[in-house]
């Protein structure tokens, strides 16, 4: 078996209609650097076939040796089973993902968007960003229970709601609330895949922005 490091579950509560949380210790978060993780989701001693899920930090205090998670339900997958069963001081099994996402914080302005599923990471990228950078987001969503609070208000995460629809009404929506001025913007997309890959047809379509401008993060 590959090596994972294992940590224990301090406490797992369901936070909104499709997502719970995870607060974890390990002493393997004091040399984590990537933003992910892949996560065993069933038991490696109990079955030689490992089942994987790669799930971002919502937030990771190294010192501390304690991370939070955000697991997502929607797909009603072998994850989403998963975390509906485990329980406090349960054991949890991972190991560091490759595919992380490094802020890059050279610019003036950022674009957070995504869909409910990306909510806790565009929490995260939030935090990280210097306070004196100016920073718009817009979150989709199917319905409204699904939205959760940042772990913590006091660098509030102020984003624009907008339901799903079809990509030339999600077109139109963005053109009403997006900045005037884009100059010096980066924009971080995550989420579904094809919604990324919508979000950033629609930037470089409309010449708002340029590739280069774009980071996509998908996640499924």
């Amino acid at each position: 078996m590959e090596t994972f490091s294992q940590g224990i579950i301090l406490n797992v509560q369901q936070i909104s209609a499709h997502t719970y949380h995870l607060k974890v210790q390990s002493n393997a978060f004091r040399n984590i650097s990537s933003s992910t993780l892949e996560v065993i989701v069933n038991h490696p001693r109990t079955t030689k076939e490992i089942k994987t899920r790669t799930y971002s930090f919502w937030n990771l205090e190294p010192i501390h040796q304690v991370a939070d998670l955000a697991i997502n339900t929607f797909s009603n997958g072998l994850g989403a089973e998963w975390v509906k069963q485990v329980q406090s001081y349960d054991r949890i099994y991972f190991k560091e993902s490759s595919n992380s996402v490094i802020v890059d914080e050279s610019a003036e302005q950022y674009l957070l968007m995504g869909d409910i599923t990306s909510l806790a990471h565009l929490y995260e990228i939030h935090r990280n960003l210097a306070i004196s950078k100016k920073v718009f987001s817009a979150i989709f969503y199917q319905h409204k229970e699904d939205k959760f609070p940042d772990l913590d208000q006091s660098y509030p995460f102020y984003f624009h709601q907008l339901p799903f629809s079809r990509e030339e009404d999600i077109r139109d929506d963005l053109k009403a609330i997006l900045p005037k001025n884009l100059h010096n913007t980066l924009a971080y997309i995550v989420g579904e895949s094809n919604r990324c890959k919508q979000l950033s047809h629609f930037f470089t379509q409309e010449h708002l922005l340029t590739e280069d401008n774009i980071k996509i993060h998908p996640f499924y």
